[in-house]
């Protein structure tokens, strides 16, 4: 597997004197909104994952509900599905960040 070119993750969004920013693991800022000075990725691979997450999102919701069933008591995973708890867990997470959900 290649090392990945894109600034290390998990990026996190950081909201600072009414500005927004993307930050890297490191705490770099990659990207920002502020009005005069908008920061955007130097490094290519930022900008090809970027553009690349509604893709992913949607991969990935699909993916997580390809392994649901429904129930009497909601929804659960499927005994059918042969997937690792920890990868439908993270699945899971991911998805809920991308939408901004704790």
């Amino acid at each position: 597997m290649t090392e990945p070119t894109h600034s290390t993750g998990p990026w996190q969004i950081s909201y600072e004197r009414g500005d927004t920013f993307i930050k890297t693991a490191d705490n770099e800022r990659i990207m920002c909104d502020m009005t005069y000075y908008p920061w955007v990725p130097d490094n290519d691979a930022d900008w090809h994952l970027i553009a690349a997450a509604p893709e992913l999102l949607a991969a990935l919701t699909e993916c997580r509900n390809a392994c649901l069933v429904g129930d009497d008591d909601g929804t659960t995973v499927s005994e059918d599905v042969v997937i690792l708890p920890d990868l439908f867990d993270r699945i899971c997470a991911a998805i809920n960040k991308a939408k901004g959900n704790p």
